[in-house]
């Protein structure tokens, strides 16, 4: 559960580190000042995140308390992989900019490097095999071995007690989202019309607000709303933790039980702003008592979740859009498990052709109206079926369930679920040239068969660099038969480019 993450987030950076060199032409290296030169404000919360954890294990290790060190590096492992890397996988992945992708990778180089040497004491294989892969960023006069290396140095100038504020609060909304999914059962890939993150405290939601696309993004919201009215959506109750008022009050328990279930929604309010109240001339502390936030706003259209003083409400209304495209997403998630199941990586240049048997399915009209999402998301070609060619073979090829939205039907009496299960049949395969229709028709069978074979046969971005410019021509000898092919006239890249394709367009 540990290491599994973070050896992830090692490959990752490895594998699009890898893409960030072949792309640019430029060789990857370490940037000792990266602090100084990003921008980004997940760039500076990492990082200044790394800087307070050297200081807190500098700390502590000369105190010799290694039981409070190894929580707090596993804290920071879990912020690493299931918050920065999650986050920022469109900057690393090079979807955003060269600048984003330079800056994000880069801060990450630097976090997985320190990270290797705080940990090496306690895992000082996985470290030692990251650290030698690592290395190479680091020029010819790096130390051999990740255990030549001390802990590392504290970089004050990097710590940003703002950013790591922001960052927590971000967190805290975000963690209360899911939470609304969760008890609401609505799936994280439906996308809903608005959260609205409600708060007091004016500074928390203009820390959110600053933040409001990765709401949007982690959420899968299309809009954000802040309020700093609690009282507009929420009322406060109070139910007492009788163990902790009966050993501090005994014979007084019953009669502030009794008092505060009298407490009225502002006092309770300003009991959990004070965090101490009086009653029946005692002082009440507010770990003797739970405060209840009751969401009072329409929970048939409303989902609450509240904690830490903030409350995050998401609009459960779903759209036929969507629905649509909530299950453009799981269309999208087959193929990236298509895609690990051939063991193909983001580098490798293919095409998932699909086929789906009943054309009025929501599979099929998700397909037809919401491909670019799906192509946006897996950064795949998706083609219908019916134009891949015979002559190429299949990676791999698979037919997997999708479920589609739920169904809701009141019958007066309860509500009853129904979960639509359909299929899709998707085939992962090299790239292909696209011949359009009747273009090899005024040649016999026999050399048909014998031009698409050989033209499959070439490498598809070779012959891609060759011919793609529209009217050059490939000359070709076939059993003592002259035969020439014009692209664009008689073979295309894409199949949009088909004469077909076009048509079905228009």
């Amino acid at each position: 559960e540990v290491l599994s993450p973070w050896w992830n987030a090692y490959k990752f950076f490895i594998e699009n580190a890898g893409r960030f060199e072949r792309e640019k032409g430029t060789i990857f290296s370490n940037d000792e000042d990266i602090h100084r030169k990003v921008s980004n404000v997940m760039d500076r919360w990492i990082l200044s995140e790394l800087q307070s954890l050297i200081s807190f294990v500098r700390t502590e290790m000369e105190g010799y308390r290694l039981y409070t060190v190894v929580p707090e590096l596993l804290r920071f492992i879990d912020k690493l992989c299931n918050w920065y890397v999650r986050m920022n996988r469109p900057r690393l992945r090079g979807q955003e900019s060269y600048e984003d992708a330079e800056a994000s990778l880069t801060s990450l180089y630097h976090v997985l490097l320190n990270l290797c040497q705080l940990m090496a004491p306690l895992t000082p294989f996985v470290v030692e095999s990251m650290y030698l892969n690592l290395r190479g960023a680091l020029g010819n006069d790096s130390e051999k071995s990740v255990h030549f290396l001390p802990i590392p140095s504290i970089n004050e100038k990097a710590i940003d007690k703002d950013i790591e504020r922001r960052i927590r609060n971000l967190q805290s909304v975000i963690e209360l989202g899911r939470n609304v999914r969760v008890t609401s059962r609505l799936k994280v890939k439906v996308p809903l019309i608005e959260a609205i993150i409600v708060h007091q405290d004016k500074q928390f939601l203009e820390d959110i607000k600053g933040l409001s696309e990765y709401v949007k993004s982690e959420l899968n919201c299309k809009d954000v709303k802040f309020s700093n009215e609690l009282t507009d959506y929420i009322t406060l109750t109070a139910e007492p933790v009788h163990k902790e008022l009966g050993s501090a009050f005994k014979e007084k328990k019953q009669e502030i039980t009794a008092a505060l279930k009298t407490m009225k929604h502002e006092q309770l309010l300003e009991f959990s702003n004070t965090g101490s109240t009086r009653l029946c001339g005692e002082e009440i502390k507010l770990n003797m008592v739970n405060i209840i936030w009751n969401f009072t706003g329409d929970q048939e259209k409303y989902g609450a979740s509240s904690g830490k003083g903030a409350l995050v409400i998401l609009n459960k209304h779903v759209s036929r859009e969507m629905e649509l495209q909530g299950l453009a997403r799981e269309v999208a998630n087959r193929i990236q498990k298509l895609r690990k199941k051939g063991g193909i990586t983001p580098a490798d240049n293919v095409t998932v052709y699909y086929s789906v048997e009943d054309q009025k399915s929501d599979i099929a009209e998700v397909l037809r109206h919401c491909k670019g999402d799906i192509e946006k998301i897996t950064r795949v070609r998706v083609v219908p079926k019916h134009y891949k060619s015979d002559k190429i073979g299949n990676i791999t090829e698979e037919v997997t369930e999708v479920n589609s939205f739920e169904r809701f039907i009141d019958n007066n009496l309860e509500k009853v679920n129904f979960l639509f299960v359909q299929f899709i049949h998707l085939y992962l395969c090299k790239p292909q040239v696209y011949f359009q229709p009747g273009a090899l028709e005024k040649y016999d069978e026999k050399i048909r068969q014998s031009i698409e074979l050989y033209v499959h046969s070439i490498d598809y971005s070779t012959f891609k660099d060759k011919y793609s410019k529209v009217g050059s021509k490939i000359y070709l000898t076939i059993d003592s038969h002259a035969a020439t092919l014009e692209s664009g006239a008689d073979f295309v890249f894409d199949f949009l480019e088909l004469k077909e394709a076009k048509a079905v367009k228009q």
